[in-house]
């Protein structure tokens, strides 16, 4: 239901939530659960008496600034922290960058269940953090591990070795490739990773060079694929993308065989 003090109970509700022993403050006088005000507001970094308007709906909105630290002075989660932030200012945070790899057992198991359709996980920098059986046959360029691979670095690298490297079409595809990549690196936060791959692909290619300038983000995807492999001629796939709970910037993709033939061929 709508709340005119959503912000101040929240903060109010976390505060009575934490554990002074834990911090190694006093249990001696205390009549009610959690921290005081005035210890949140010393852990925050912010005056007690403003603190107190926070609470009590009178304090306006706090700046970004303010918000993370009294995140930080309440203990508050990666979600907490957001939830936070839309209280009081109806948007999440600025994005963190994070350059999580980490692969669950459970992960895994969702790609291997998917025997037919090729499917991969990959960073926010788009490096191929594991891949199924189907993906690994299908899509592994050749020569790298199967499923320790960079996408948008190996699109440019095949580019540039001249295939198809001066045909509009590849041309066209390489800016919706580009704005993908730069619509998708923003909103997950430039970490080192990222950083290092549009550097070294400036150096490598031009043609990334020239659609990076072009600061395009919103161009069209086609959600249809063709492949073609040698022994049994073009597959073609339907694309869908997922984010991966709890890791900003990964997501898997899916590949589905579009038709009953192109399912038999995956077979």
């Amino acid at each position: 239901m709508p709340n005119d003090n959503a912000l101040g109970e929240y903060l109010k509700d976390r505060r009575k939530k934490m554990d002074p022993a834990s911090l190694g403050l006093s249990l001696s006088r205390r009549r009610t659960p959690g921290l005081r005000r005035e210890e949140v507001a010393l852990r925050a970094n912010v005056s007690a008496t403003w603190y107190t308007w926070l609470e009590q709906g009178r304090g306006g909105t706090p700046s970004a600034d303010v918000l993370d630290r009294l995140a930080r002075g309440l203990a508050l989660s990666d979600r907490e922290r957001e939830h936070l932030f839309l209280l009081a200012q109806n948007r999440p945070p600025e994005v963190l960058p994070m350059d999580d790899e980490t692969i669950t057992p459970s992960l895994m198991n969702v790609l291997e269940s998917l025997e037919l359709s090729p499917a991969t996980i990959r960073s926010a920098a788009w490096d191929v953090l594991a891949a199924n059986r189907a993906a690994k046959l299908i899509f592994a360029p050749k020569g790298v591990p199967p499923a320790r691979y960079n996408i948008i670095e190996t699109f440019f690298e095949q580019l540039e070795r001249g295939h198809g490297h001066g045909s509009a079409s590849a041309k066209e595809m390489a800016r919706i490739m580009t704005a993908q990549f730069r619509a998708e690196v923003y909103r997950s936060g430039f970490g080192p990773r990222v950083q290092e791959v549009i550097e070294r692909l400036k150096q490598t290619s031009e043609l990334f060079g020239n659609c990076w300038d072009d600061k395009e983000v919103d161009l069209a995807w086609q959600p249809i694929k063709t492949f073609v492999l040698e022994e049994f001629g073009s597959i073609t796939f339907e694309t869908n993308s997922f984010a991966v709970e709890g890791h900003p910037g990964m997501k898997m993709m899916v590949f589905t065989p579009a038709t009953k033939e192109d399912r038999l061929k995956v077979r």
